[in-house]
């Protein structure tokens, strides 16, 4: 696994995310998605957001899993 999608509970009010790295996302995730494949992570954000699966109150992050770094939030 290459990628990974973290949701975050934007209630969460020991998160910070402006100032959140790859280790606080990971360590306050309710959910997460994995694959090799980043676009596959983006059409599961959109099709899980116009679902309903996922919440607009909600924070998504992609992560590249191998660097440990957030490549979108």
């Amino acid at each position: 696994m290459k990628y990974c999608m973290y949701v975050v509970d934007s209630n969460n009010d020991d998160f910070e995310k402006s100032q959140a790295g790859y280790d606080d996302v990971k360590n306050s995730a309710i959910d997460c998605e994995k694959s090799d494949d980043i676009e596959l992570l983006l059409r599961i954000l959109i099709c899980g957001l116009n679902s309903d699966r996922y919440s607009d109150q909600n924070w998504y992050f992609i992560t590249d899993e191998q660097n440990g770094i957030i490549l979108m939030g």
